[in-house]
């Protein structure tokens, strides 16, 4: 299981797969756009969309949803996150949305329970009232998704 990263170092911008709520650290975001088809390419997993052109940069699309395993079909209106981690290419992450950032030190962490499907994914989970933030491990989520 990946080590939890405490909320306290840095701001989560939370995102929507239909009701779940998942959150990457915001120094990882380079930006959101609004959806656009990417252009498929030949044998590549099923969780990866394709490519998109973001102003003259070619950058690989990649459906959270698909990659996570989780149920439910996409929503109508879709946002591309666009990762930025260093000594990596930008990644396009298909979302349902983005509801929020949240604050330094908001939320209470807790490890991510063992023994589940995407635990090597996962950071932990954010308790924030009655809500359950799942934090993802964005370097292990991007380093076996193609």
């Amino acid at each position: 299981m990946a080590t939890l990263t405490p909320p306290e170092t840095t701001q989560h911008v939370v995102l929507l797969l239909d009701r779940e709520q998942y959150a990457v650290p915001i120094n990882s975001v380079r930006e959101i756009v609004r959806w656009r088809e990417p252009r498929p390419l030949p044998g590549q997993p099923p969780h990866v969309q394709g490519v998109v052109d973001l102003r003259g940069e070619v950058v690989m699309v990649m459906d959270l949803r698909a990659r996570l395993g989780s149920p439910g079909a996409p929503s109508g209106d879709q946002d591309i996150v666009v990762i930025d981690l260093p000594g990596r290419e930008p990644v396009g992450l298909t979302v349902d949305g983005v509801s929020e950032v949240l604050q330094a030190g908001e939320g209470e962490p807790r490890p991510a329970p063992s023994g589940v499907g995407c635990g090597d994914h996962v950071n932990g989970v954010l308790v924030l009232g009655d809500r359950l933030i799942v934090l993802l491990d964005l370097e292990t989520l991007l380093d076996s998704a193609v």
